[in-house]
């Protein structure tokens, strides 16, 4: 069942890469109250250089994803960071919380959400050809 975290959040944003942070960065300026799950998987972290992000381009994705996170954190006390995967989603169908958002993360906790937001990346599925895989992120 897991431990239920004590508040209700906004929003519930699976993905702390680009697109998360990116919400999340929206979703502050609104004032509305985030938890951010981080699996610690970004789909470019073989890369060494991130590209096409001002200020960021040519630079690690792992500094952009710091320095975005602690920006967050810094100005806004709305955002939690939780890290770990979301493992489960699901709607709560009744009692008190009916309408709502659960997310049960890999720590067994569960957390509640009147939005959830998906802003976790794509999975490459490469063809078989040999050394087409190692090939992907150094030049295609």
């Amino acid at each position: 069942m897991g431990v239920l975290q004590p508040d209700i959040t906004d929003v519930l944003i699976v993905g702390a890469g680009p697109a998360g942070l990116s919400c999340a960065a929206v979703l502050s300026r609104l004032l509305w109250k985030t938890v951010i799950f981080d699996s610690g998987v970004y789909r470019y972290r073989k890369s060494k250089n991130y590209h096409m992000v001002p200020a960021y381009d040519h630079q690690s994705l792992l500094s952009y994803i710091g320095d975005a996170r602690s920006d967050l954190l810094d100005r806004y006390d709305s955002n939690t960071f939780v890290n770990a995967t979301a493992e489960n989603i699901q709607k709560v169908a009744d009692g008190e919380n009916e309408g709502l958002f659960k997310i049960t993360d890999s720590q067994d906790r569960s957390w509640l959400g009147r939005k959830v937001v998906l802003a976790f990346g794509n999975v490459e599925k490469f063809p078989a050809i040999t050394g087409y895989e190692e090939c992907w992120i150094k030049g295609m």
